[in-house]
């Protein structure tokens, strides 16, 4: 997946995720909830991208 593409649905999720605890946070921690959810799910998405690099090598082996 590329930057702009990870960067948009981490953008995104977090987001959503602002929206569903929004009540029960004050207003200045807003920002910061949503910060640190962008930086959860950006690091989850490229988790997610390197296990799937790892798992189409594995299933696709070189024929060397």
């Amino acid at each position: 997946m590329n930057q702009r593409l990870r960067h948009d649905c981490a953008w995104a999720c977090a987001t959503a995720l602002l929206d569903v605890v929004r009540d029960v946070l004050m207003d200045f921690e807003h920002k910061d909830f949503h910060e640190e959810a962008y930086r959860i799910v950006l690091a989850a998405l490229e988790a997610y991208d390197l296990q799937c690099q790892r798992e189409a090598a594995r299933l696709r082996p070189s024929r060397n």
